[in-house]
C-alpha cells in the first residue's frame, strides 16, 4: 500500500521574516561602527590627539636640601589646585632637575598630563565620547589617582630614591632658558625652588660676588651667551620660594632671602614677565631645611 507524502509547509515567510532580522542586525551593527569611526579618546595622559591648548611649564628644583614635610605639603596643595583648575586640553608638564635630564642640553620633562573636559560642551566639535558633568567629574579624578599623584609621590617625597636627587647642582637658570624657548603668548612657568642658583656658572650665596645687583649680573657676557632665556613676554609666573633657615651662614654665607627675592623679581621684569606671583612656602616647624 502506497503510503501518502506529508505535505510540505510553505517556508517562504518564515526566510522572508529571517532575512529581515538578519538585515536589521547588519544595518544595526553598521550603524554603529558608522558612529563610532573617528571618535576620540584621551590617552593615558587623558589629552586627546591633534587638540592642542595652553600650556603650564613647571620647574621643580631638586636640589639638595630639598624641602620638609611641611613645604612638601604646600608643594603637593599647589600642584593638587594646578591640576584641578587646568582648563580642557591644556598640558602640565613638569621638568626638574634630577638625574642627568640637563646633560644633552635640552630638558626633558619628567612627567605630563592633559586638562580634562568638565562638560559635554568641551568635547563638542571633536567627535569625542561624553557624559554626564559627574562621569566626566569621576574620570577627572581617576586620572588623577592614576598618572599624577604617584608621579607626585616620587618626586616631592623627603625620602626620595637616590637617582632622583640632585646633590651637587642647582642649575635654575640653565632649565629656565631651556624650556624659554617651548613658551608661548598666554602660557604658564611655575618654579618651585629656594632660588639658589648653584651650577658652573654660578655660585649664588657660596661665593662671595655671585649674587650682585641684577643690574649688574645682566651685562655679564656670562648671563647674555649662556643663561638668558628667550623672551617671557605675556607668560605669567609663579614662583613658590622655598624658604631656608640659616640666610648669611652655612651654604647660604653670601645673600639673605631679601637679596634673593629681589634678585628675581628684577630677573623676571628684565625678561618680559609683566605677571609674577612670588610665593614665600615657609619651612614651618618640621625640619631645619
Amino acid at each position: 500500500m502506497r503510503r501518502r507524502r506529508k505535505s510540505r509547509k510553505n517556508d517562504t515567510p518564515k526566510i522572508a521574516a529571517l532575512s529581515v532580522v538578519l538585515a536589521c542586525c547588519a544595518g544595526g551593527l553598521g550603524f554603529t561602527a558608522y558612529q563610532t569611526m573617528g571618535v576620540q579618546s584621551p590617552d593615558q595622559y587623558g589629552c586627546y590627539h591633534g587638540i592642542e591648548g595652553g600650556t603650564t611649564t613647571v620647574i621643580v628644583d631638586n636640589s639638595e636640601p630639598r624641602w620638609n614635610t611641611t613645604q612638601a605639603l604646600s608643594i603637593q596643595n599647589y600642584f593638587s589646585d594646578a591640576y584641578d583648575t587646568l582648563p580642557f586640553a591644556n598640558v602640565l608638564q613638569v621638568f626638574t632637575t634630577e638625574g642627568d635630564r640637563l646633560t644633552t642640553g635640552i630638558p626633558k620633562p619628567s612627567f605630563h598630563v592633559c586638562g580634562q573636559p568638565e562638560s559635554a560642551e568641551d568635547l563638542d566639535g571633536i567627535n569625542a565620547e561624553t557624559g554626564s558633568a559627574g562621569f566626566l567629574r569621576t574620570q577627572k579624578e581617576r586620572l588623577f589617582e592614576r598618572v599624577m599623584q604617584p608621579e607626585l609621590d616620587a618626586l616631592i617625597s623627603p625620602n626620595a630614591e637616590a637617582h632622583r636627587r640632585q646633590v651637587t647642582q642647582s642649575p635654575i637658570m640653565e632649565l629656565i632658558k631651556g624650556v624659554s624657548s617651548h613658551l608661548e603668548y598666554g602660557d604658564k612657568l611655575v618654579l618651585v625652588s629656594d632660588l639658589v642658583q648653584n651650577s658652573e656658572s654660578v655660585q649664588a650665596c657660596k661665593v662671595k660676588g655671585h649674587l650682585p645687583a641684577f643690574a649688574n649680573f645682566r651685562n655679564k657676557s656670562l648671563y647674555q651667551e649662556r643663561l638668558k632665556p628667550s623672551s617671557l613676554d605675556g607668560v605669567s609666573v609663579d614662583v613658590l620660594m622655598l624658604q631656608r633657615k640659616g640666610y648669611g651662614r652655612g651654604g647660604f654665607t653670601f645673600c639673605t632671602e631679601d637679596e634673593l627675592r629681589r634678585f628675581w623679581e628684577e630677573y623676571w621684569a628684565d625678561n618680559g614677565v609683566t605677571n609674577l606671583n612670588m610665593i614665600r612656602v615657609r619651612h614651618g616647624m618640621a625640619g631645619g631645611t
